[in-house]
This record gives C-alpha cells, sequence and structure tokens, in this order.
C-alpha cells in the first residue's frame, strides 16, 4: 500500500515539474537559446544615447519548482534591470511580474496570429492596458553579426499609447536579433556568444 502512495506521488510530482522543464519539441528552431553565460550584443540606433547594449542570461533560479533564468539588459555600462523569464515544454518564452507567469512570445503561433501582453502600468483611471501581439513568420534580416533566415516578428502594439509600440525580431537558435521601440530607439545584433 505505502508503494501505492509512492509512486502516486512520484507520478504526480513528475507531471507538475514536466511543465517547467524545457522540452523543445523542435530544437532545430530554438528562439531563445536559454543557458547562463550567453550574451548578446546591439548597436543602438537612434537616438544613440548609450553605445552598445548587452544582454545576458546571468543566472537560473528555481521558483515554486520552476527554473526561471535572470535576463539582464545592461545599457552601455550605465544602467541595467532585470527580466526573470522561462520557457515552457513547448520553447514559448513567459515573463514573470509580480509573481505572475505571462506569455511574452509564443513562438508556436502560425504568422498572422494575434494574443495580448500586459501592459504593467496601471494609469490613473486604474485601467490595467494591454498590448495586441502580431505574429509574422519566415522573416530575413541582415544584421552585423549575419543574415538570418527563417526569423519570427512580434509587433506589439498598445492601441491607447502613442510611441508605445515595440518590435522583436528572433532567429532560430540565436536568439533576440533587433528590437524597435518605436518613436525611442532601436537595436540590431552585433556580435552574440551562446552555448545551445
Amino acid at each position: 500500500m505505502r508503494e501505492g502512495y509512492i509512486k502516486i506521488i512520484f507520478f504526480v510530482s513528475l507531471l507538475l515539474s514536466s511543465s517547467c522543464n524545457i522540452l523543445n519539441p523542435n530544437p532545430d528552431e530554438d528562439y531563445f537559446p536559454i543557458n547562463v553565460g550567453n550574451r548578446w550584443y546591439y548597436n543602438i540606433g537612434s537616438p544613440k544615447v548609450d553605445p552598445w547594449v548587452e544582454k545576458t542570461i546571468q543566472k537560473s533560479l528555481n521558483i515554486e519548482n520552476c527554473t526561471y533564468y535572470s535576463w539582464t539588459t545592461v545599457y552601455g555600462g550605465s544602467h541595467s534591470y532585470v527580466d526573470t523569464i522561462r520557457l515552457d515544454d513547448k520553447g514559448r518564452l513567459w515573463k514573470r511580474v509580480e509573481n505572475e507567469d505571462h506569455l511574452w512570445f509564443d513562438f508556436t503561433k502560425d504568422s498572422g496570429s494575434i494574443y495580448s501582453f500586459p501592459f504593467f502600468h496601471i494609469f490613473s483611471d486604474s485601467i490595467a492596458r494591454q498590448f495586441t501581439v502580431t505574429i509574422n513568420k519566415d522573416i530575413s534580416i541582415e544584421t552585423p553579426a549575419g543574415i538570418f533566415e527563417k526569423c519570427i516578428k512580434f509587433y506589439f502594439d498598445e492601441p491607447i499609447g502613442i510611441d508605445e509600440e515595440m518590435t522583436y525580431i528572433f532567429a532560430p537558435n540565436v536568439g533576440l536579433v533587433q528590437e524597435v521601440v518605436d518613436g525611442w530607439t532601436s537595436r540590431i545584433l552585433n556580435t552574440y556568444d551562446i552555448n545551445n
């Protein structure tokens, strides 16, 4: 009888942990290599407030039996911020904000698909706003780091705001190759150092 309980507990814990494990079903199209020490360096477009941007997977964290990573962005060595992220078993990237996970980049959706992502800013009217995220696949892009094919573009639009649109382009087995914040700045991949 006791052995039966142990098997049930083991099976339940396996099910719970599997939703947090990284088991990308298509490793040839890993759009976000998520290993500690992976680094991406970007050239800044205009305005050139900082000469460069570095993004690094700094460390792994265990939160509620899931493995998360600290994705640190440093601007020109002067200031930085950290996103807490994880990949799910389908290779989708989630961002953790205020103890909740939000689907940030869904690499599994078809071209033309749309989903929502929280704006993470509460205005005086206390209404939380949402980005509408549109996906475009099979993009080609030329960067100082090379020419990348089969890329995925995510366009974030917050309908009420002005100059709040954001575009992210990811290349397979490389990660983020371009980031554009409309009305503010753009960043394009210069070099990268990743371990897949």
